[in-house]
Protein backbone atom coordinates (compact mmCIF):
# COMPACT_ATOMS: atom_id res chain seq x y z
CA UNK A 1 0.00 0.00 0.00
CA UNK A 2 1.10 3.73 -0.43
CA UNK A 3 0.84 6.64 1.03
CA UNK A 4 -2.83 8.47 -0.17
CA UNK A 5 -4.18 5.06 -1.49
CA UNK A 6 -7.66 5.00 -0.91
CA UNK A 7 -9.57 2.86 1.54
CA UNK A 8 -12.78 2.07 2.44
CA UNK A 9 -14.33 0.89 5.95
CA UNK A 10 -17.72 -0.38 6.09
CA UNK A 11 -20.26 0.31 9.36
CA UNK A 12 -23.50 -0.95 10.78
CA UNK A 13 -24.53 2.75 11.82
CA UNK A 14 -22.15 6.23 12.05
CA UNK A 15 -23.41 8.67 14.87
CA UNK A 16 -21.90 12.53 14.42
CA UNK A 17 -19.53 13.62 17.50
CA UNK A 18 -19.28 16.82 16.47
CA UNK A 19 -20.33 19.83 13.75
CA UNK A 20 -17.71 21.65 11.81
CA UNK A 21 -18.03 25.42 11.04
CA UNK A 22 -20.89 25.45 8.63
CA UNK A 23 -22.55 23.68 11.16
CA UNK A 24 -22.43 20.26 9.96
CA UNK A 25 -22.31 16.91 11.32
CA UNK A 26 -18.78 15.43 12.34
CA UNK A 27 -18.70 11.70 11.75
CA UNK A 28 -15.93 9.47 13.22
CA UNK A 29 -14.17 6.69 11.85
CA UNK A 30 -12.56 5.49 15.38
CA UNK A 31 -15.70 7.36 17.04
CA UNK A 32 -18.30 5.45 17.16
CA UNK A 33 -19.19 2.89 15.94
CA UNK A 34 -15.94 0.73 15.67
CA UNK A 35 -15.81 -0.34 11.63
CA UNK A 36 -16.54 -3.70 10.57
CA UNK A 37 -14.04 -4.32 7.17
CA UNK A 38 -11.68 -3.02 5.53
CA UNK A 39 -11.80 -2.91 1.99
CA UNK A 40 -9.48 -1.74 -1.16
CA UNK A 41 -11.89 -1.24 -3.50
CA UNK A 42 -15.01 0.12 -3.36
CA UNK A 43 -16.66 -2.59 -5.60
CA UNK A 44 -15.96 -5.11 -3.27
CA UNK A 45 -16.86 -3.09 -0.13
CA UNK A 46 -20.50 -3.13 -2.25
CA UNK A 47 -20.75 -6.65 -3.47
CA UNK A 48 -19.26 -7.85 0.25
CA UNK A 49 -21.44 -5.44 2.37
CA UNK A 50 -24.49 -3.93 0.33
CA UNK A 51 -26.16 -2.99 3.62
CA UNK A 52 -23.40 -0.91 5.63
CA UNK A 53 -22.12 2.49 5.12
CA UNK A 54 -18.91 2.94 3.33
CA UNK A 55 -16.45 5.35 4.54
CA UNK A 56 -13.79 6.72 2.54
CA UNK A 57 -10.30 7.30 4.17
CA UNK A 58 -6.62 6.91 2.58
CA UNK A 59 -3.08 5.32 3.76
CA UNK A 60 -1.64 8.18 6.16
CA UNK A 61 -4.31 10.13 6.88
CA UNK A 62 -6.55 8.34 9.56
CA UNK A 63 -6.29 9.84 12.76
CA UNK A 64 -9.01 9.28 16.09
CA UNK A 65 -10.73 12.70 15.08
CA UNK A 66 -12.12 11.12 11.58
CA UNK A 67 -11.72 12.02 8.01
CA UNK A 68 -12.46 10.54 4.74
CA UNK A 69 -15.80 10.92 3.25
CA UNK A 70 -18.97 8.89 4.35
CA UNK A 71 -20.39 7.69 0.71
CA UNK A 72 -24.65 6.65 0.56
Amino acid sequence: MTEAEILYLTHTTLLPYDMDANGNPIYGVMESPIPEALYCSRETAEREAPDRYLHVVRVGQVNLLGVGEILE
